[in-house]
């Protein structure tokens, strides 16, 4: 429709969407009152669905210390954090190598003792890392997937 000639847009015209950016984070929330699940960290996103109160939200990041990212029907949402409590919750920093494992681990479904587990390594296995916790696991790769494994249990190698 325009070929052969020269379009000029206003910058005054143009709105620029800029990324949100995610602390990668893992965890579970507990909604304390209903709350919208919007499709961004901000209440002008559109809404997803109501997550009623007593729900369990699994966490996957935070934004600006406000929102949660989190997985909602199985799509991504944000919820204000003013309106879910806290039941486990570890930032994950990105990371890399490889590590060994030195005492036999359960490799578990996040961060913690209370999740489930995915599996068991044995002594001298060796795992991918793909992040650490500031509560001291390692995010890994594990059979095809991702899992979590405590850092006394491993050497890095």
């Amino acid at each position: 429709m325009y070929a052969g000639k020269d379009l000029y847009i206003s910058n005054e015209l143009i709105s620029a969407v800029s990324a949100t950016d995610v602390t990668p984070a893992v965890g579970t929330l507990k909604v304390t009152s209903d709350v919208n699940v919007r499709s961004g960290a901000s209440t002008d996103d559109s809404i997803l669905g109501v997550a009623k109160v007593g729900t369990i939200l699994n966490t996957t990041g935070i934004v600006d210390g406000k929102w949660y990212r989190v997985s909602y029907d199985g799509k991504e949402g944000y919820v204000n954090r003013k309106l879910v409590s806290v039941q486990d919750f570890a930032l994950v920093t990105d990371a890399s190598g490889t590590l060994t494992i030195v005492s036999r681990a359960n490799v578990r479904s996040g961060p913690g003792t209370g999740y489930s587990i995915l599996g068991v390594a044995e002594v001298g296995d060796t795992l991918t890392i793909t992040g650490t916790t500031d509560s001291h696991w390692y995010r890994v790769s594990y059979n095809g997937g991702t899992g979590f494994i405590a850092a006394n249990l491993i050497k890095v190698n």
